[in-house]
């Protein structure tokens, strides 16, 4: 990925973002229609065919994601992303919508790793806690990794935090190897 790229990414965001605005139940869908085209680029690939009409490539985007409740204003973004032939920032575009829009909200993503899957009532606790301390709205993506041991590990942009039985032999090992 080139920094040109990023920032070219970031500017239609930001375009997106002041004409369209963006409202809250649209960022799980822009979430995962990002990570959709992030882990199938062929799908975006198609959409540079110069034997398909603009229109034709938009109708084809329509019927597969017809269900997104930002559809109308993605079409535009799509739109303007063919014609410029920037269509492969698509998802990178996306990506930066949602940041934008966490940014404006004061919500600071969060990755919580545990070594087993929590349940509801501690996705809520670990929730609470991250945002106690942050002093920040927290979006929590939980994830299981048995590498962990027998514990927890919660990453921000400007924080983190590990308590597991791993983390404390690594510690041992620091110290005995001294």
């Amino acid at each position: 990925m080139k920094a040109h790229d990023t920032a070219l990414a970031r500017k239609y965001a930001h375009a997106f973002v002041t004409v369209f605005g963006v409202q809250s139940d649209w960022i799980d869908q822009l979430d995962a229609l990002a990570h959709t085209f992030g882990h199938n680029k062929s799908l975006l690939v198609l959409l540079t065919l110069p034997n398909v009409t603009v229109d034709q490539k938009v109708m084809v985007f329509d019927t597969f994601f017809s269900h997104l409740l930002c559809i109308d204003a993605l079409k535009h973004l799509l739109t303007m992303l063919i014609m410029d032939k920037q269509v492969l920032l698509m998802n990178m575009v996306l990506d930066n919508i949602v940041t934008l829009y966490r940014e404006q909200q004061g919500i600071v993503p969060c990755l919580v790793e545990s070594s087993h899957t929590l349940e509801k009532a501690d996705k809520k606790h670990v929730q609470n806690f991250i945002t106690h301390t942050i002093k920040h709205t927290a979006h929590c993506v939980f994830r299981v990794n048995p590498k962990l041991i027998a514990g927890i590990r919660i990453q921000t942009p400007t924080f983190f935090w590990q308590h597991s039985i791993r983390a404390q032999l690594q510690a041992l090992r620091t110290t005995l190897r001294r």
